[in-house]
């Protein structure tokens, strides 16, 4: 009989990407729960102040419910975390690949590829060019937001064009979506999983 030995990186590249693709999918299902308990919750408050005066029980019920009605912005917070956590991803596999925590370069998966004397293909190279100048320019802007510069506008409003999910309005960034958020996640799995079997992390077949 034989079986398989998973390398630990390579199983925790593909862990983690699984598990942050699971909390992106399952968050609007969990918030639509919650939302359904909590206005049962208003509801049987209000049936208790009817008892007294039916009214203020009616007003206090409306009231509760206009000024929890915030789902838009529920789901744009979770996006934008979602996006800070996902290049959080990429970004400290890199790190450990690249051993050497404090390299001030652009580009480390190129200098990883340098020093080690390979080269990715061109699909993970496409999907790092993509990540280079997509993914990592809303992150930045998300976390930084406070790059005026001509140049990074421009990019962040090219993203909103190509990408019904994130919107950009006066300089304000919304995703409502998380589509744009998984694509670049899948892209950072094709890098980091090709970037680890060619520095020689391999799944290894024991018969």
């Amino acid at each position: 009989m034989s079986f398989t030995i998973q390398d630990p990186l390579l199983r925790r590249v593909a862990d983690r990407a699984a598990f942050i693709e699971h909390l992106i999918r399952e968050y609007p299902m969990f918030l639509n729960q919650w939302t359904k308990q909590t206005e049962e919750k208003f509801k049987k408050e209000m049936e208790e102040i009817a008892k007294d005066d039916p009214e203020v029980a009616h007003s206090y019920y409306s009231n509760q419910l206009s000024a929890f009605d915030d789902n838009e912005y529920r789901l744009d917070i979770f996006y934008k975390a979602m996006v800070m956590i996902a290049y959080s991803y990429y970004e400290s596999v890199i790190n450990s690949l690249l051993k050497q925590q404090n390299v001030d370069v652009k580009d480390k998966v190129e200098l990883i590829c340098r020093l080690n004397n390979i080269k990715l293909s061109e699909e993970a190279e496409n999907a790092k060019l993509y990540l280079k100048t997509n993914f990592r320019h809303l992150r930045n802007e998300l976390v930084h937001n406070n790059d005026n510069e001509a140049n990074h506008k421009r990019r962040i409003n090219i993203i909103a064009k190509n990408n019904k999910d994130v919107n950009m309005s006066e300089d304000c960034i919304s995703l409502t979506g998380p589509d744009f958020i998984l694509d670049c996640l899948q892209k950072e799995t094709v890098v980091l999983k090709e970037l680890c079997e060619k520095l020689g992390f391999q799944h290894k077949k024991v018969d």
